[in-house]
């Protein structure tokens, strides 16, 4: 699969799930780029080479990237433990959406939506209110899904949750 494709699939899944749930699958962070909405480290890991002392687990799953391209490494790579029945539901349902789009038109699709902004050949951040906002949830009902998510990742670094 094409790196930009899989990129804009996951983004509109993290999306999807925050919509949904008042969380995202990944807790990524966004930035909007010339080439549309990213999540920054899922990026870094698919741009980043398989380490000399061995690969990590992205890559135990996930191909290193061969130009513009990776590829689930074997029928069995991934874990199915992982994901509660309702998020493969909506993998499955980004998937049916937007599956038979190229990585240009989901570019394209990705440019519509509204928290993306042009940034001019660099990148500018996408905060979480922001989609939120954008798809009609309040001001402080989008803050409270924020400030919630600070306070489990607080917690979790802390405690190892």
């Amino acid at each position: 699969m094409s790196v930009l494709k899989l990129v804009k699939l996951l983004y509109l899944t993290d999306r999807a799930a925050l919509l949904r749930w008042g969380r995202p699958l990944t807790f990524d962070t966004y930035f909007s780029l010339p080439q549309g909405p990213i999540l920054s480290a899922t990026l870094d890991k698919i741009n980043e080479p398989v380490a000399p002392e061995g690969p990590s687990y992205w890559h135990t799953v996930i191909s290193e990237r061969s130009g513009n391209h990776v590829r689930l490494l074997g029928p069995d790579a991934l874990p199915n433990t992982e994901l509660s029945p309702a998020e493969e539901e909506l993998l499955d349902r980004i998937w049916e959406e937007f599956g038979a789009m190229s990585g240009w038109d989901l570019r394209d699709y990705s440019h519509g939506l509204p928290e993306w902004q042009d940034p001019g050949g660099s990148r500018r951040p996408i905060h979480l209110q922001d989609i939120l906002m954008s798809e009609g949830f309040s001001r402080n009902t989008a803050l409270e899904i924020k400030r919630t998510m600070e306070a489990e990742s607080a917690f979790a670094d802390r405690y190892g949750a």
